[in-house]
């Protein structure tokens, strides 16, 4: 009988795996298209604020009226360009060696602002001597990024936010931990909670988590969730030294090669 179980819950796991990831390759097709669409009207409307903010005859007020327009634009373009690079096809030549301790230090002066606006109490424990993991590390980095910014988002002024490596050799894998001492995440919550498009927060698009788990499987990883309502949030990053390599129940990774 425990065979049998956990049979149907390996089964139920994939099947679960598998919806998931075509609903990332849905949200995919969608956000490429929608992100090109976007992207000539945004800057023809770029040019004309600019030209207009080049103007010396307009007020001062006006002038830093233009100035956080072209701010803004300046976001949104970005943002169209991550997200377009994200879910371009993938190239074999992309994939190089990184230290991702040097990286998670990288993430973190990029976030010192932010955890010192929301008074987060940041803490890193690198695993001594963590070897080099092939990855694209710009989507890395990205998936770094996200995880820290959510936790944080998450947590109320004095929280508490640990980011942890460790080597799991027998795997032939490396593993990152974000642990929040936050309010957890509602159980009614969780089945949605990589979905594209899902979000609890006021002013959040929902891509954060789902762009993560998009490109931690493109790795050929896994990304796992711990959580109990008021208690707390445990998001766990598993990636193997090599994304060719799937870890054990993973399936392969399908590598374009470059034909240029």
């Amino acid at each position: 009988i425990e065979n049998i179980q956990q049979s149907l819950e390996k089964e139920q796991a994939t099947r679960a795996r598998l919806v998931q990831t075509e609903k990332l390759a849905s949200m995919g097709r969608l956000v490429a298209s929608v992100a090109h669409e976007l992207n000539n009207p945004l800057q023809a409307i770029q040019n004309s604020v600019y030209l207009a903010r080049s103007d010396s005859s307009i007020s001062k007020q006006a002038q830093g009226d233009l100035d956080l327009a072209l701010e803004e634009i300046s976001r949104m373009a970005g943002l169209i360009a991550r997200l377009r690079d994200t879910y371009r096809p993938t190239l074999r030549e992309e994939f190089r060696p990184i230290d991702l301790n040097e990286l998670i230090g990288e993430v973190e002066r990029l976030i010192a602002v932010h955890l010192r606006h929301r008074k987060v109490n940041y803490h890193y424990n690198p695993a001594p001597k963590l070897p080099a993991i092939t990855c694209i590390r710009d989507q890395i980095k990205q998936v770094l990024i996200n995880m820290c910014l959510n936790a944080v988002e998450a947590l109320d002024e004095g929280g508490n936010l640990t980011v942890e490596t460790l080597h799991l050799p027998s795997q032939s894998a490396v593993q990152i931990t974000f642990t929040d001492d936050g309010p957890g995440i509602p159980a009614e919550y969780l089945d949605n909670i990589f979905d594209p498009l899902f979000t609890t927060k006021e002013g959040g698009t929902g891509l954060g988590l789902a762009i993560t788990y998009d490109i931690v499987r493109r790795h050929n990883g896994r990304i796992e969730l711990s959580t109990e309502d008021g208690l707390g949030t445990l998001f766990t990053i598993t990636l193997p030294l090599t994304p060719t390599t799937p870890l054990s129940g993973e399936p392969p990774l399908n590598l374009m090669a470059n034909k240029g």
